[in-house]
């Protein structure tokens, strides 16, 4: 009997694991290998920046690669990696020696030479980056960047942007177009060959480099080189493919790879002055309000959720020292109260629609948290139940 109890164990256990190969290679293949595609090495270009980026042990990482492995799931692509300068690369990528590269924003003039896809990679920012050190360069005072040696990449659109900004500006600086690395563009900047460099958002090491101001902003995308139009068209499908699985994916990508290290790590000249002058931000929250908020009853001080993203919120700006004072109420009114008498300068938890908040003069920040609800109902009521959902 235990013989045959074990046999009919082994048994089970087979057939939950064919089961599970099997529930696998159902859900994997429409993941889809473009068949066109299956075994083709592809020449990309990789240059290193907050987007594609290798650690210590040469493992990559980054918003492109991850991109790239998500094209390869669709159209069974194998990269070659070529590194270099993002310009020298760009060249490359005209000539046809290499097949594709992330990060190229689109331009009539690239157009003759490079296939754009109808759908970008992404959308990034570019802004003025200088030393932690330098003082002189603020966003407030535009007079302070003429005649100063700013860096852009050759042929990026960047230098567009800025000539555009600097004229709208009437600010007259020399500007330097660099075919060097990234790397070696912020040596150039840390050594004062340069006074400022103009780059992407997704820089921001407080240690080397800080942003001062925007210049413009575009659309990037996944480009190819004019010749290879088989290419071409599997990169639409695979494009078209992430969308459909996940209209989100740029959002995410971003969130993850471009706002955790970019200029919104910063405050700007507006917030710096106003924290300044306000000092400590005293937060007024609703009392018993958990597990979000609530006045502990031993210590009396702020538990919940919101205890955790202040805490977390406090060490996140690079440039300044954000400190929070939680201050309890036992009602939301009572906290509204406060706040347009100015005990308080915000208040959490505001449950209000754009036109309540209008109505009421307050202005909502993005939310800070959600939860979802659900309603509990008996077995013996779920027929009756699902009738009334319909």
């Amino acid at each position: 009997m235990k013989k045959q109890k074990l046999s009919i164990f082994c048994v089970r256990r087979l057939t939950a694991v064919v089961l599970c190969l099997a529930f696998l290679a159902v859900i994997t293949l429409p993941f889809g290998v473009h068949a066109a595609g299956k075994g083709r090495v592809v020449r990309i270009g990789w240059y290193e920046s907050p987007v594609s980026m290798k650690d210590e042990s040469g493992r990559r990482s980054g918003y492109d690669y991850v991109y790239e492995q998500k094209l390869a799931a669709y159209t069974g692509w194998t990269y070659e990696y070529v590194e270099g300068s993002w310009s020298d690369l760009l060249q490359m990528l005209k000539d046809g020696e290499i097949d594709m590269m992330g990060d190229i924003s689109y331009t009539e003039e690239r157009s003759e030479f490079l296939l754009y896809p109808s759908l970008p990679m992404g959308t990034e920012d570019y802004y003025l980056f200088v030393t932690p050190d330098n003082t002189e360069l603020t966003y407030g005072s535009y007079a302070s960047f003429n005649g100063k040696t700013i860096g852009v990449n050759k042929d990026s659109i960047q230098s567009v942007f800025f000539q555009e900004w600097a004229e709208k500006n009437a600010i007259e600086a020399e500007v330097v177009e660099l075919t060097v690395s990234e790397a070696d563009a912020f040596e150039m900047l840390e050594k004062k060959d340069l006074d400022a460099l103009v780059t992407i958002d997704g820089f921001g090491d407080p240690e080397k480099i800080v942003p001062v101001c925007k210049v413009g902003s575009s659309d990037y995308y996944f480009a190819v080189t004019k010749s290879r139009t088989d290419i071409f068209e599997e990169l639409e499908y695979g494009l078209n493919k992430i969308n459909e699985e996940n209209r989100y994916f740029n959002q995410q990508m971003h969130e993850k790879y471009i706002k955790t290290t970019g200029a919104s790590l910063y405050l700007n000249e507006a917030e710096k002055l106003w924290m300044a002058s306000h000092g400590t931000i005293k937060v007024g929250y609703v009392d018993n309000y958990l597990p979000f908020c609530s006045r502990d009853e031993e210590t009396k001080m702020l538990t919940g959720a919101l205890k955790e993203y202040l805490e977390y919120a406090s060490g996140v700006i690079k440039n300044a020292d954000l400190r929070f004072d939680p201050v309890y109420f036992s009602s939301l009114q009572e906290a509204l109260d406060a706040q347009k008498k100015g005990y308080v300068h915000c208040v959490f938890p505001a449950n209000f629609s754009d036109s309540d908040a209008e109505d009421l003069g307050l202005v909502l920040t993005p939310s800070i948290m959600s939860s979802e609800i659900y309603e509990i109902v008996r077995l013996s009521d779920r027929e009756q139940f699902g009738k009334k959902t319909r």
